[in-house]
């Protein structure tokens, strides 16, 4: 079996849509990575320490 990533010349590139496309698909991927990043890791960290501060009074 060959390997078609062998295939591929150096010189060709893609159409200019489907790089945008693929940067349009990064940024979204980036995006919600650092969406679920807030929500998920920052935001209960913050309410932790919310109830934690409440508690010491």
């Amino acid at each position: 079996m060959n390997n078609p990533f062998k295939e591929i010349q150096g010189n060709e590139s893609l159409p200019e849509d489907h790089r945008e496309k693929v940067l349009g698909d990064i940024d979204k991927t980036k995006l919600f990575l650092d969406l679920a990043n807030f929500f998920l890791t920052e935001h209960p960290k913050v309410i932790l320490t919310l109830f934690d501060n409440t508690k010491n009074n």
